[in-house]
């Protein structure tokens, strides 16, 4: 996967403000890997029909992820290589 930086992170996350602003939406969930990867620069590593995920970007604040406890590992190589986009993660068993 190639790498995308700083750039492609603020392009994306501020064209996610504009429309929350043009559409009076408080935040977007993205719950389908493509739009998760999206949003968090992240590939996903499960199914997610299988194993829910969730991006939330707020219209205010910093994005968080919800993933499976498998992806904790994969998740942890991703943020030490500093690819990722959202530094605030949750995992569920």
């Amino acid at each position: 996967m190639a790498f995308l930086g700083s750039v492609t992170r603020d392009y994306r996350f501020g064209l996610m403000r504009e429309m929350m602003d043009r559409e009076d939406y408080d935040a977007l969930g993205f719950t389908q890997a493509d739009f998760f990867q999206f949003a968090t620069n992240f590939h996903t590593d499960v199914q997610t029909w299988e194993r829910p995920i969730l991006c939330v970007v707020p219209r205010n604040g910093e994005p968080f992820a919800i993933l499976n406890e498998l992806s904790t590992n994969h998740w942890r190589f991703a943020r030490e290589a500093q690819h990722l986009w959202v530094t605030d993660a949750c995992f569920y068993a």
